[in-house]
This record gives structure tokens, C-alpha cells and sequence, in this order.
């Protein structure tokens, strides 16, 4: 019978290694109602996409998580605990580098892609005028 467990992200590879996948446990039994029924067309091949962020350096704080699957997608970020996606999100970041990981499941196909990205505000510097003052 299968269970959901909950897992840090550096566990997440030897589960999928082993047969495991992100998600909730999935029943193909339309009586069990303790469980979700797949309901995803399983015809097209699995697919997993990281619109944002990209792999660059951004000057803001603020970026979009956006994720395009036809699978249920999770992801992590920095390593932390995973999130469900369900759509587009905000996240702050701070200052410096970062990663995400993202894992995609339909049937028995699982796909994850990562990204890694920089936090780097910039800081515009203005015109100033210095007059020197000296006492007498």
C-alpha cells in the first residue's frame, strides 16, 4: 500500500533512484477514496519546463517562480523542504546565489531540471559634489 512521506531535498534523488516519486501517492482504485485518482492523460510523453527563474543575474529581490509541466510538479529551493506547484508564485530572495530544483511525475515518468541563479541588486551611484572646507 503506498505511502506519502515527507523527505528533505538531499534524500530526494536516492528515492527516485528507487522507484519513489514527488507527489501524493496516486490510487487507480476509483473505491479507495482515501487516495487521489490519477486523472492526467498519460498518451504524451512527460514534459518539464523552468520558465523563471533563468540562469542569470537578477537586480531584484523579487522573482517569479514559474514551472510548465503536464505532470504534478514540485520544487526546491536552496536545498530547503519541497513545495507543491500549482502556479505562478513571487518569492524574495536574498542577496547571493541560489538554485532550484524541480521534479515533474506523470504515470512512472519523472523528469527534474535545476537551475542555478544570482541575487545581485545594484546599487546606482549618483553625482556628488565635495567641497573641501578648511578651518583657518
Amino acid at each position: 500500500m503506498p505511502n506519502t512521506i515527507t523527505i528533505g531535498s538531499p534524500a530526494v534523488s536516492a528515492h527516485l533512484a528507487h522507484g519513489d516519486y514527488i507527489g501524493v501517492c496516486i490510487s487507480t482504485d476509483n473505491n479507495n477514496t482515501g487516495n487521489q485518482t490519477n486523472s492526467t492523460n498519460n498518451s504524451s510523453q512527460l514534459y518539464l519546463e523552468i520558465i523563471s527563474p533563468q540562469a542569470k543575474t537578477y537586480n531584484m529581490t523579487t522573482i517569479s517562480i514559474n514551472l510548465s509541466s503536464n505532470g504534478v510538479v514540485s520544487y526546491s529551493i536552496d536545498n530547503a523542504s519541497i513545495e507543491n506547484y500549482t502556479s505562478e508564485i513571487s518569492k524574495v530572495f536574498s542577496v547571493g546565489n541560489h538554485s532550484i530544483e524541480v521534479f515533474s511525475i506523470k504515470a512512472n515518468e519523472t523528469i527534474n531540471r535545476s537551475i542555478d541563479f544570482i541575487i545581485q541588486p545594484e546599487y546606482h551611484q549618483g553625482n556628488f559634489s565635495i567641497t573641501n572646507l578648511t578651518a583657518d
